[in-house]
């Protein structure tokens, strides 16, 4: 058997007439939960030939590995399941019992059509992508991919960047990074090079922020300098967050009152808004 290379970590093979992003997806997740596992993982896509799929069930059986699939397309399913009871081979159908339960539910036969499959776990994986990239972009974190953002949030300490930033990129699939206005601090260049439709500025009373700023200290840990809750430092520090957001033209949300999905609605409204004033 050549088409794969195999060390000596235990094996597990992945089976599908799609891409397989899908079961290997699933398989990381669950060994995430076994520390320090010596696992090997072979991935074999697009599958149509039937000498494949024995080929790879003779080499699981060989190597005593275990076999995780994603086949959906009716005649591969048959096959495999007789050469799987033939060789006594350890496997995991990922889709098979969803497909057999929806097929009775529903009342209907299903397709057959890994396409569908694929079209899914592309839109799956974009969600990802955007979730990755919000993440990489928390508070600040490399400037220098601010331009790839849909979206960039902007305001002092303790306004609620990271939540509405991490719900709109969950919820919108949308790529979102937050940048924090500090006293005396200069703003990254990058911030300012960017079309200013795609940046919000967060404001917030200044009551508010010390109310939220003071229960924080409460629930952590860490040492925090008097000033972070000292009322006059506060409204030092929101006057010149709004001058800024006023001298560059940036859309400023007051989220004083609302929440993080009151917030997160009306920034999607203004980009519609912006978006069909340009058309």
């Amino acid at each position: 058997m050549r088409f794969i290379e195999l060390g000596e970590n235990k094996q597990i093979f992945i089976l599908s007439d799609s891409t397989g992003l899908t079961a290997e997806m699933v398989v990381n997740a669950t060994l995430s939960q076994f520390k320090n596992a010596d696992v090997e993982i072979n991935r074999i896509t697009m599958l149509r030939n039937r000498t494949r799929l024995i080929e790879t069930i003779r080499l699981a059986k060989k190597v005593k590995g275990i076999i995780v699939h994603t086949l959906v397309t009716k005649e591969l399913r048959q096959l495999f399941y007789s050469e799987i009871k033939k060789y006594d081979v350890k496997s995991v159908d990922l889709v098979g019992s969803l497909l057999d339960v929806l097929t009775d539910f529903l009342e209907k036969q299903p397709i057959g059509n890994p396409g569908i499959q694929r079209e899914l776990s592309e839109s799956y994986f974009r969600g990802i992508e955007a979730i990755e990239y919000t993440v990489n972009h928390d508070d600040g974190q490399d400037p220098d991919g601010l331009h790839l953002a849909d979206i960039v949030i902007v305001g002092v300490s303790r306004t609620s960047k990271t939540p509405l930033s991490i719900f709109l990129s969950n919820q919108y699939t949308l790529r979102v990074a937050n940048v924090p206005i500090i006293l005396d601090v200069a703003p990254p260049n990058q911030l300012f090079n960017l079309d200013k439709s795609k940046i919000f500025g967060l404001t917030i009373s200044a009551k508010r922020l010390m109310e939220i700023r003071k229960a924080r200290l409460e629930r952590a840990s860490f040492i925090s300098s008097p000033k972070y809750t000292k009322y006059d430092r506060i409204v030092e520090e929101l006057t010149y967050c709004n001058q800024l957001f006023t001298a560059n033209d940036w859309t400023v949300i007051d989220v004083t009152e609302k929440s993080i999905e009151e917030a997160a609605s009306e920034v999607l409204q203004l980009i519609m808004k912006t978006h069909l004033k340009k058309l």
